[in-house]
């Protein structure tokens, strides 16, 4: 934990150090999304709640959350009260994602980000280090496709294989790839 911490305030995001689900229960959780998903428009609402629909879902992701590494983390980045909110929300990327331009999330945001399918090249990117910067999203905007085109070399993707997982800070300007 304490590596990931150090990577964490270095960085602005760090990949977990271990699987918190085994293969089944990976695939459990990606054919639950999918049937979930189908009942929505994912193109204008990309963003999917799966707490509550059935207990075999809400085990797997109390599982996740209840995780020591998880936990750990968490009450030593935010204390012992922190508040979890979207702890049961999917981002899903479909086809012809134009994507999201670099930006900053409200202050004193965590984030956990756990990966559902193996992300070779994730659509989801950070620019490393920028958590020091000030919180300057109300002054500076780099939504500009121009920009976001040259940065895109310098950014950091959240890859990796299913099970895999990201502690990142909200105030690390993020984006997302076109799909």
């Amino acid at each position: 934990m304490n590596n990931i911490l150090k990577k964490l305030q270095k960085f602005g995001f760090a990949k977990g150090n271990h699987q918190i689900l085994n293969n089944e229960e990976l695939k459990t959780l990606k054919t639950n999304i999918e049937q979930i998903s189908k009942q929505q428009d994912l193109k204008k609402n990309p963003f999917v709640e799966i707490c509550g629909h059935n207990q075999e879902l809400d085990r797997i992701i109390e599982k996740i959350l209840s995780d020591n590494t998880v936990q750990e983390t968490l009450k030593s980045l935010l204390g012992e009260d922190y508040i979890l909110w979207g702890g049961g929300s999917v981002r899903v990327s479909v086809p012809n994602d134009k994507g999201l331009i670099l930006h900053q999330d409200a202050p004193g945001e965590t984030g956990l980000i756990f990966l559902v399918n193996d992300q070779p090249k994730s659509s989801t990117v950070v620019l490393s280090g920028s958590h020091f910067f000030s919180r300057i999203s109300q002054k500076l905007s780099w939504n500009s496709p121009k920009i976001f085109y040259y940065l895109r070399n310098i950014l950091s993707p959240l890859s990796g294989k299913a099970g895999e997982f990201y502690f990142w800070f909200y105030k690390t300007w993020h984006g997302r790839l076109p799909n």
